[in-house]
Order: C-alpha cells, then structure tokens, then sequence
C-alpha cells in the first residue's frame, strides 16, 4: 500500500488536470473550515465530509477524482 504522501500532487498540477478535462475537483472542507476560506476554487464540486456517505451518488464515476481539504 502506498503512503498518502504519494498521492499528493501540487495545486498546479490539479489544475492542469481539471482545466485538460481529466478530472473533477472534490471539495470535501469541512463545513466550518469553509465559511473562512478566502478563496474557492471555481468549478468544484462541495461536498462536506460530514455529507458524503448520503451524497456519493453525487459523484461522478467518469473522470479521475481530486479531493482537497484544509
């Protein structure tokens, strides 16, 4: 099994992901931590943590996932 360090990749490296299509960006912040965000990335797809188990359904099965949390 790999080290979760090993599944990390830069913002930019997101982006250029997103941007080509070849995946969707999960935003999974806790909901407490979001209201003092000063920035949301633009596009994705806001599932609390907390919400995911009854909103899976949600989630696409097409492309390649990236979820990022605070």
């Amino acid at each position: 099994m790999s080290d979760v360090d090993d599944l990390r990749i830069t913002a930019e490296e997101a982006a250029k992901k997103v941007n080509a299509g070849e995946a969707l960006l999960l935003d999974v912040v806790t909901s407490g931590a979001w209201e003092s965000l000063r920035r949301v990335p633009k596009g994705a797809l806001r599932i609390p943590p907390e919400e995911i188990m009854a909103r899976w359904t949600e989630i696409p099965s097409g492309p390649g996932i990236i979820a990022f949390c605070t």
